[in-house]
């Protein structure tokens, strides 16, 4: 084969791997609250910082290691339809199930350029932060 049919073969490998990329999902490590404070939350928050339009968001959720079923939110600032622009942040919550370990999901609907971070916390009932970890990009 020659030298001009490789590149080209391989730029449109590259084109197909990276916008199957687009999509963004960050998962966090799972985080134990330490005995299910009582009136304590378990918060995501995530944080957009690429200059980029806003994208619907897939899902959001927080999961237990007790249960397939996501929690209840009892709060939930992130705007599913319109995506994160540039520089904003949401945050979406749930009541601490016991003494579990509790798991953030975000997956974002895609879109060229959309980089997300973001982290977990465990609080207790007068929202002082006991546990924080950061969300894992997840490919």
């Amino acid at each position: 084969m020659n030298p001009q049919a490789k590149m080209i073969i391989g730029l449109l490998l590259a084109m197909s791997f990276s916008s199957a990329s687009w999509a963004e999902s960050l998962v966090s490590p799972p985080v134990f609250s330490k005995g299910g404070p009582t009136g304590g939350t378990v918060t995501c928050r995530i944080f957009q910082f690429a200059p980029t339009v806003g994208e619907p968001l897939r899902a959001l959720a927080i999961y237990t290691n007790a249960s397939a079923a996501p929690l209840p939110l009892i709060f939930n600032t992130c705007n599913v339809s319109a995506g994160l622009r540039q520089n904003e942040n949401c945050s979406y919550g749930a009541r601490i199930a016991g003494n579990l370990s509790h798991t953030c999901v975000f997956i974002s609907a895609g879109g060229a350029g959309a980089q997300y971070t973001g982290s977990i916390e465990i609080q207790d009932s007068q929202f002082n932060v006991l546990e924080h970890e950061a969300m894992r990009i997840v490919p």
